[in-house]
């Protein structure tokens, strides 16, 4: 661990968009989508490796609360999938990987992870935490906003509904707001020079994957 936190910002942010760039490749094509579909949880291990690599802040305070934020919500999804009465009725498909009560471990992770490289992006923008927490929660809405599609697509998980239910952004919205609001209150300061360029190139991913399954979708018809 000790040699790969000598690796320098610039190698990390350039490893971010190779990796990304396959990626939106594989995934961008027919032939090989249903391979690069069984590795998205390859993602989620990545960014997990390049945030610890990267990552400068006080992990004494940080890592409780990270652990406390990646069962939370975890256990909001459990409650979501299994009862529908929080973001609609939906369920998981089988590309995030192992289960617990219909949910992907995972996907705990998917919520700290967002949670701190929105809080880090804001935070180059403003200091005042409750500012902070808002835009950090608008972050997260349209990055879920760009994601559903190509989710469902990809099998990451489905709606019963023919679209995504207002109640999903809704959702997304309050919890993400509170999970943001309680890490300002907490004044834990997040530093991690590839924050940002994690999400970015994670966003960019999603965008591009959007308008290729329009595409698709368009000239099937």
């Amino acid at each position: 661990m000790t040699r790969l936190k000598n690796i320098s910002t610039e190698q990390i942010k350039k490893f971010i968009w190779i990796f990304y760039s396959v990626g939106i490749i594989g995934l961008g094509l027919p032939w090989t989508r249903v391979f690069f579909t069984y590795l998205i949880p390859l993602n989620f291990l990545v960014a997990f490796v390049v945030i610890i690599i990267a990552d400068r802040s006080d992990q004494k305070v940080l890592l409780p609360f990270a652990v406390v934020l990646f069962m939370l919500g975890f256990l909001v999804e459990v409650i979501g999938v299994n009862t529908g009465l929080i973001f609609g009725d939906f369920f998981f498909g089988k590309t995030l990987g192992p289960k617990i009560f219909g949910t992907p471990i995972l996907i705990g992770w998917n919520w700290l992870m967002l949670v701190y490289c929105t809080t880090i992006i804001v935070s180059q923008v403003t200091s005042h935490r409750y500012f902070v927490s808002f835009l950090a929660t608008v972050l997260m809405v349209v990055f879920d906003m760009v994601l559903e599609n190509p989710a469902g697509i990809m099998g990451m998980w489905n709606w019963d509904w023919a679209h995504v239910p207002m109640q999903n952004y809704l959702a997304w919205f309050i919890i993400s707001w509170i999970f943001n609001g309680a890490l300002q209150l907490r004044r834990i300061k997040l530093v991690n020079p590839v924050a940002g360029t994690l999400f970015a190139a994670q966003f960019v991913l999603f965008l591009f994957l959007n308008l290729v399954f329009f595409l698709e979708q368009t000239l099937a018809l």
